[in-house]
């Protein structure tokens, strides 16, 4: 028998150990990443939260569950005074008492890990409450700063839930432990609980409605946020019947609890029952029935007068939370009569009218310009560039590499990793021209690329991008695949500082266990030179980095200083922006959006640079507070870069939906939907579909030149 208990113990130090070791080696690799690309500062912040929060929110709920399951066995009477334990001896009676209370602690230190790792998700919520800023401006039912609900409300209704939710555990624990103690039995079809534990019982009980009243009480302020009404926000039922319901709630909550604590003394069944019977009938008729009568019998025959305010309120926070505040609604006069002039004005216009889709011509480009079965056009991006020094719009598309495109027995281990680690160049042609043939004009072609004056690069690999799924070592002694010439191939060695340096045997043994590849340990191609990358994904790559803002799904690569570089917008999102309303599609549920980031991607190192480009935004400044060396400012971005810089299509699409239906300013006309906008629909491959934002180069009538817009 001791041998297996050893040998159990054994296995389980074993398995302790693999798990501690995995552990810190995932650490290490994560570290030796966020190192590599000069944001540990970023990693270390995030992980110390992390750590805060398992650490701070396990040892309550340990605490609080313990404390209670202790006093339940203290409480309880003794084993001799219940009768119910005459055939077991001392001995006995004190092992299995031992036992259960070793059972209890263990069980309460694995629940409690498990309860604070469920609250490291929390860490971002945590972080933001603690660097939260104001808004500097409010509400118009409470006053209260738009930050409060954004940065506060949140972190408070959490912690308000976690706690009640521990209390309510702790309520239960303690129950269960009474019954197992007989202090609780059932006996002749009656419950008898013992004077002590009513007691204890009735505390506790009182701590969980002191948590119920401040939850009802957070309730009112989600109250900015009701559906009831016409439209999101607080209506005329919520203000004049749910606010006070609520209140009535709340101190009939505060009431229960106190009658709870009073009931520590008098060891009552009474005072429980009836204070918690009371509150129940006050929240049906109080807290649904009341408010459903006002807003049928005083709302609904007299909606528009009744609603118009809060549908004011409404209008003005939706404008404000999708970035519209600034919109200008300018008329057009359509006119037939074109003449010469017109033309000679707006020949920038007419240079760059689309005569492509980007949809067809990504087809076009696999066809004539893939070269091999192993490359791939992933999608085709839109933008602007001096061509012979005429502003021209182009559409281009990086030719990415994809190792799953590879023929089956070309799959291998080194192919895969070492070999084929690259994509090459890209194709660009202007939107507005074609060759006789009816293909693009090419601006950049070919393998190496031959580029037009001013679009050559010195650097085309493409070593990050939408298709680069795998981690890939290079600077190793196999030389990489880097395009194919003829019937030969070329190969390289990279020659620039991206990824993890992979010369030691730890950092080899950390990155084996990350990917669970012993291969990385025991090739002999890895030298002092190799390097290691990984989270090549482009959006994958920004998603590690800064988990916290929300990506544009559409990255579009860019040539600048002979190299090539990723453009991805970033958002700050909320769903929790008083009486905006819920936006559903597209990203998440959200009723407030800017676009405050723009992230500039090295396709050759991974590089990435945050450039904040809106610093009016308060949730960017709150993570500027919190990250003060992830975020640059806007004018520290090459110029050669910031000329790529466009709408995002994202943004432009739920600005769209949002005002097709928000430019009505007039609550009469908005409640009616008089006005309200649909969106033109285009027929595409036979389909009636709803037109997309698209990208267009042309002159306004009160602009001095075309420019690259978008539109729909």
């Amino acid at each position: 028998m001791k041998r297996v208990v050893s040998l159990w113990v054994a296995v389980g130090v074993a398995v302790l150990f693999v798990i501690i070791v995995g552990i810190l080696l995932s650490v290490y690799s994560d570290v030796l990443w966020f190192n590599a690309l000069g944001y540990a500062s970023v990693y270390w912040i995030t992980l110390r939260a992390k750590v805060f929060a398992f650490f701070i929110f396990s040892i309550i709920f340990f605490f609080l569950s313990w404390t209670n399951v202790r006093a339940a066995y203290r409480l309880s009477p003794k084993p001799e005074e219940t009768g119910f334990f005459e055939d077991l001896n001392v001995l006995e009676m004190v092992t299995r008492s031992r036992l259960q209370r070793i059972g209890w602690t263990v069980g309460l230190v694995f629940l409690s890990m498990i309860v604070g790792g469920v609250a490291v998700s929390k860490w971002d919520l945590i972080l933001r409450f603690l660097n939260r800023i104001p808004f500097g401006y409010g509400e118009p039912i409470f006053g209260q700063d738009v930050g409060f609900y954004v940065f506060t409300l949140p972190f408070l209704k959490f912690v308000q839930q976690w706690f009640l939710n521990s209390l309510v555990f702790a309520l239960i624990i303690s129950a269960i432990v009474y019954a197992q103690e007989k202090a609780i039995m059932v006996l002749s079809s009656q419950v008898r609980v013992s004077k002590a534990t009513r007691s204890h019982l009735s505390f506790v009980g009182g701590l969980v409605f002191l948590f119920i009243a401040w939850g009802i009480r957070l309730k009112i302020f989600d109250l900015l946020y009701s559906t009831r009404g016409v439209v999101n926000g607080t209506g005329y039922a919520d203000q004049h019947a749910q606010i006070p319901a609520y209140w009535i709630i709340t101190i009939s909550a505060v009431l229960c609890s106190v009658a709870l604590f009073v009931n520590v003394k008098k060891r009552s069944w009474q005072i429980p029952l009836w204070s918690i019977g009371g509150l129940i009938a006050i929240s049906v008729v109080a807290g649904a029935i009341y408010p459903g009568i006002i807003q049928q019998m005083v709302v609904k025959p007299n909606e528009i007068t009744k609603e118009r305010p809060y549908i004011l309120n409404n209008i003005r926070a939706t404008i404000k939370a999708f970035g519209l505040s600034n919109v200008d609604l300018v008329p057009f006069d359509v006119s037939e009569d074109l003449t010469y002039g017109d033309v000679v004005k707006n020949v920038g216009t007419i240079s760059n009218i689309k005569l492509w889709d980007p949809r067809p011509l990504a087809q076009t480009y696999k066809q004539i310009q893939e070269m091999r079965l192993y490359y791939n056009f992933v999608s085709v991006d839109e933008d602007r560039y001096m061509v012979g020094g005429k502003y021209t719009h182009v559409m281009l598309s990086p030719r990415e590499l994809s190792t799953r495109k590879l023929s089956r027995q070309a799959q291998t281990w080194v192919n895969i990793h070492l070999k084929y680690t690259h994509g090459y160049g890209l194709c660009m042609s202007p939107v507005a021209n074609l060759t006789e043939e009816g293909l693009p004009v090419l601006l950049v072609k070919d393998l190496p690329p031959e580029s037009y004056p001013g679009l050559e690069m010195e650097r085309p690999e493409i070593y990050y991008g939408e298709e680069t799924r795998d981690y890939c070592i290079v600077g190793t002694s196999e030389e990489e695949f880097d395009y194919p010439s003829g019937d030969e191939n070329v190969y390289v060695t990279y020659e620039g500082d991206g990824g993890v340096p992979l010369g030691s045997g730890l950092k080899r043994l950390a990155y084996a266990w990350r990917f669970r590849d012993l291969k990385i340990l025991l090739t002999g191609y890895i030298t002092v030179d190799s390097r290691i990358m990984l989270h090549r994904l482009i959006t994958e790559r920004t998603r590690t980095v800064a988990p916290f803002l929300y990506y544009d799904r559409d990255p579009y690569m860019v040539i600048a200083n002979g190299r090539l570089f990723w453009i991805m917008d970033a958002y700050t999102i909320t769903d929790m922006y008083p009486y905006s309303e819920l936006f559903g599609a597209g990203l998440k549920g959200l009723n407030y959006i800017r676009n405050s980031v723009k992230l500039v991607i090295d396709a050759y190192n991974g590089d990435i640079d945050y450039y904040v480009v809106d610093e009016s935004d308060p949730i960017v400044r709150v993570y500027m507070r919190i990250f003060p060396e992830l975020f640059r400012p806007f004018g520290e971005m090459s110029p050669d870069i910031k000329a790529h810089i466009r709408y995002p299509r994202d943004l432009f699409s739920i600005q769209v939906q949002v005002y097709s239906k928000y430019h009505m300013k007039d609550p009469q006309v908005f409640y009616n939907q008089e006005d309200l906008w649909a969106l033109p629909h285009q027929t595409y491959e036979g389909n009636e579909i709803v037109m997309k934002p698209y990208y267009v180069t042309m002159k306004l009538p009160q602009k001095e030149k075309a420019e690259f817009r978008l539109m729909v």
